[in-house]
């Protein structure tokens, strides 16, 4: 897998591989902050914080480990997301505590935000997600 899409794609600068739920790229509890690979894959996933109407791009986002790394979360794909520093730093980290602002959570198809509420999973829906990694290949 991984010598072969090196070799057809290399002549095209970065090429991230996404499965449309997991995606890939693992540190585990190796290291708490993300590498480069994993920041281009996640800012490539979501073009901009997942948060819904935040207009940050997600180049100019934090990485945000959606199980805190303190409360076990590992650096792996499956369990990052990028945040604005707003909304990275409002998260409701912890699910067993009262909500005040609601959280960021991974669900098939993407990153949604749980509102405090205990409403339904939002998603940004500002049209330039549409040119997302995962809105593309969830088209």
């Amino acid at each position: 897998g991984k010598e072969l899409v090196e070799h057809e794609m290399a002549s095209h600068g970065l090429v991230g591989v996404y499965d449309p739920v997991d995606g890939g790229v693992n540190l585990y509890r190796d290291q708490r902050c993300a590498s480069f690979k994993q920041r281009m894959l996640l800012a490539a996933e979501t073009i901009l914080c997942p948060t819904p109407g935040c207009t940050t791009p997600a180049d100019q986002c934090q990485v945000h480990h959606l199980t805190p790394w303190k409360h076990g979360g590992e650096t792996n794909l499956a369990n990052l997301s990028m945040a604005c520093r707003v909304h990275n730093a409002r998260n409701d980290d912890d699910p067993n505590t009262p909500p005040r602002h609601g959280r960021l959570a991974r669900e098939p198809g993407g990153v949604v935000h749980h509102p405090p509420d205990g409403g339904p999973p939002r998603t940004n829906t500002h049209p330039i997600r549409n040119l997302s990694a995962m809105a593309l290949i969830n088209a």
